[in-house]
């Protein structure tokens, strides 16, 4: 390759990772600029907590205990769910 190739791959080179640097830095987390991720998450979430309070209340109507796991999973879904709705602390 000639020295004049070398010196333009390498200007290219240079100029491209400058510039992509700068729009990752630029480009906002995907959580703070697209609302329809947090939405999906706390819809997966509140259907995951319905199912299974739906399934604790059918096996409590057929008279029988809910296993510890659909409980666990109830207690982890509603946790979740809190700590996605409550607003975060902001700084002064």
């Amino acid at each position: 390759m000639s020295t004049r190739m070398q010196s333009v791959k390498a200007y290219a080179t240079r100029v491209v990772k400058e510039n992509v640097a700068d729009a990752i830095k630029s480009t906002p987390a995907p959580l703070e600029s697209d609302v329809w991720i947090y939405r999906m998450i706390v819809a997966s979430v509140s259907v995951v907590l319905l199912i299974s309070v739906a399934g604790i209340i059918t096996l409590s109507l057929q008279e029988k205990s809910p296993p510890d796991v659909l409980v666990a999973l109830v207690s982890a879904a509603l946790g979740g769910l809190t700590g996605l709705l409550v607003p975060t602390p902001k700084r002064k």
